[in-house]
């Protein structure tokens, strides 16, 4: 079953609410669909049975970030700009870098759990202390998550790796998208650490 997405999507505030319109299509997995776990060296493969989740056709992740996010936010991106405070006491929240300062309604703040933990970037005031115990107690490994593209499918859908124990970490290999036109599959890797 396939299903397209057609909706409204808000931009971001810097395009004064301009909406744009949305159409994705996207396929479910498969019940069936071969699900491979390794284990102590060993490849297992079964079904992979319920999952939610579901993947695109015709395009990626990347092909949907760049169509419909890159555009609206592209001219507000500020590069080699480290940012060194974000003041959120006022109407208005201004952040600072090396050597400018930058002022909005809001901020949305995606910084590495890493720079947060140690103060890389002051908050005014001190962000509220369940927050910082918070961020101080969260594990959160390394990660990378590379698209790859075959012209055939050797692998299965899904694949696991049993990594113990398990506060060392996830990896995983999954189809993230299908090009039916061409018979192309994508498998996007996610791997952690």
């Amino acid at each position: 079953m396939r299903r397209v997405f057609r909706e409204g999507a808000r931009r971001g505030a810097g395009a004064a609410g301009l909406s744009v319109a949305v159409t994705v299509e996207t396929v479910g997995y498969k019940e069936d669909d071969a699900y491979g776990l390794w284990k102590n060296g060993e490849l297992t493969v079964g079904t992979l049975g319920s999952f939610a989740d579901r993947k695109f056709v015709h395009g990626t992740w990347l092909d949907f970030f760049e169509t419909y996010i890159v555009p609206s936010v592209s001219p507000h991106i500020v590069y080699n700009a480290p940012v060194r405070s974000i003041d959120y006491s006022g109407d208005a929240v201004i952040v600072r870098t090396h050597d400018a300062k930058y002022t909005a309604d809001a901020v949305i703040v995606t910084a590495p759990l890493p720079m947060i933990k140690n103060g890389t970037i002051a908050f005014v005031p001190a962000l509220p202390r369940h927050k910082a115990r918070a961020a101080r107690r969260v594990v959160v490994w390394g990660g990378i998550k590379v698209f790859l593209e075959f012209s055939a499918k050797f692998y299965p859908t899904y694949t696991d790796f049993a990594i113990r124990p398990k506060r060392a970490g996830h990896r995983m290999y999954f189809d993230a998208a299908v090009r039916a036109e061409h018979g192309e599959t994508y498998t996007g890797t996610l791997c952690r650490r």
